[in-house]
Formats: structure tokens, sequence, C-alpha cells
């Protein structure tokens, strides 16, 4: 840390960058244009990105029971957009994977997520832009440590 830089200093650039990472987050959330609940639209992102895994552990990584899962995984089945096998080394376990349908769905929220943060940067100043790309890395590396 510069030797200028306080700890009150850095703990008041976390409260900012925490607030505005939420509402970004939270607005980029609304962007799609599938006819998806916003806790399917994450299951999904989520199978297509991590790959194929059980229902118990796409439940852990959203942060819901099993129970739970299982019916947003047969709304996104019904969608065609998942699909279930049974996990060839123990048949009681159910994996959960991502048919093609389901990796365009993400990719068309993607894109309509990305259009719209285009749209509101297109907006902003270039010193504005400049100090967006040179955040962009920083926040990536703190998000991964």
């Amino acid at each position: 840390m510069d030797p200028t830089t306080t700890e009150e200093d850095v703990a008041a650039i976390a409260a900012d960058v925490h607030v505005a990472v939420m509402k970004l987050a939270r607005r980029l959330r609304t962007e799609w244009t599938e006819e998806l609940t916003a806790t399917q639209v994450g299951t999904l992102g989520s199978v297509v990105r991590e790959g194929p895994m059980p229902i118990s552990a796409l439940a852990a990584r959203e942060g819901v029971r099993a129970p739970s899962m299982t019916r947003t995984v047969k709304l996104l089945e019904a969608k065609s957009l998942v699909a279930r096998s049974q996990d060839p080394d123990d048949a009681r376990v159910v994996v959960v994977s991502a048919t093609d349908a389901g990796r365009a769905a993400v990719e068309r929220i993607r894109r309509a997520r990305r259009a719209w943060l285009a749209e509101q940067l297109a907006r902003r100043t270039p010193g504005e832009l400049a100090a967006l790309r040179a955040a962009a890395p920083i926040l990536t590396e703190v998000a991964q440590s």
C-alpha cells in the first residue's frame, strides 16, 4: 500500500466499489430476452460455464436445496435447455448438462447484457472509458484472489 494511502481510504474505496459492482450486477441480471426466471438463468449459466454436474452440486453452487434445484432443472428440461442423465459410476446420481439450445440461450443472454452495457458505455467520455478499461483487469484479479 502507498504510504500516503490510509486504511480508511482503502475501506472507503472498497465500499464504493462494492456498491457500484453490486448495482451493475443487479442491473445486468435484468437484461435478457429469454422467457426464463432469474433462478433459471443462473442455473443454466452455471451448467454452461461449469459443465455437466450432479443436481446436488448444482444446488450447492446456486445456494439452494436439492428439491428446489430439481424443480428448476425440470423446468429447464421442459424447455429443452438442459438434459438429465444418470452418472455412469453411480446410477443414483442425476447429472445435468446443457443442450445446444441451452448454450445458445446463454449466449443470447450474454449478448443482450453486453449490448446494454456497451450502450451505456458509449455515453461516457474518453477519460471515463480509459479509467474503466484500466479498472477491468484489476477487478478481475481481485475477484480471482
